[in-house]
């Protein structure tokens, strides 16, 4: 996921424990993540580490406090008048109908009501 502001070289130490090196920070903030050839830039924001650190949060059982943070961040994602999500977020490309999205939610935390954040 894009990052919501500049990932620091300070945040970067601060979750992997290493001083970033190379392009860590460039792939951290990337401004085509999630695009071909950027599927690993960016950051999760459910791990609090790169993407490139932790690359698969498809099948893991989420805490509400990780979900509420993603769910804020989902709220600075733009959705189109089909209901349609126009950047990627996490693992859902571009064009994911915002349901499809609403459902993983609640799929990784059976307390985490959608309605009750809409």
């Amino acid at each position: 996921m894009r990052a919501l502001q500049p990932i620091t070289a300070q945040q970067f130490k601060d979750s992997t424990g290493a001083e970033p090196i190379q392009d860590d920070l460039e792939r951290c903030n990337c401004p085509t993540v999630g695009t071909s050839g950027h599927y690993f830039c960016g950051w999760n924001y459910v791990k609090n580490v790169p993407m490139f650190v932790s690359q698969d949060e498809s099948t893991d059982t989420l805490t509400l406090e990780q979900l509420e943070r993603l769910w804020l961040a989902l709220s600075y994602v733009p959705v189109n008048e089909d209901a349609e999500i126009e950047e990627s977020f996490l693992h859902f490309d571009a064009g994911t109908d915002s349901t499809e999205i609403w459902h993983w939610f609640e799929s990784k935390n059976s307390e985490f009501i959608v309605k009750d954040h809409l």
